[in-house]
């Protein structure tokens, strides 16, 4: 049902709790595909709080645990949709620069 902690990791940009909690997560027999209450992936949670090195963090550590790199929201919109609707050119570049890599 999502998790509230790495949220708030996000969000504070502790890039040591985010590392733990999907670490933990992964140990649990979890999927690369962490997901937020509303069933956002957390790389997507965060391109919309802004946080591009918490971006960074979350898609290496997404790719390393075997997840896909046709990410989708919710909604079925691609990391770079999810990042164009930010209006924030750094956010927005972040998804090209991993895609294209």
């Amino acid at each position: 049902d999502g998790n509230p902690a790495l949220v708030v990791a996000i969000c504070t940009g502790n890039v040591e709790m985010v590392k733990a909690l999907w670490e933990l997560h992964m140990q649990s027999g979890g999927s690369a595909d962490m997901s937020d209450k509303d069933g956002n992936p957390a790389f997507v949670v965060a391109i919309r709080m802004g946080k591009a090195e918490m971006f960074k963090v979350l898609w290496e550590l997404h790719m390393q645990s075997g997840g896909s790199a046709d990410v989708r929201d919710k909604d079925g919109n691609s990391l770079l949709v999810v990042a164009t609707c930010t209006g924030n050119v750094e956010m927005f570049k972040l998804p090209l620069v991993v895609l294209l890599v």
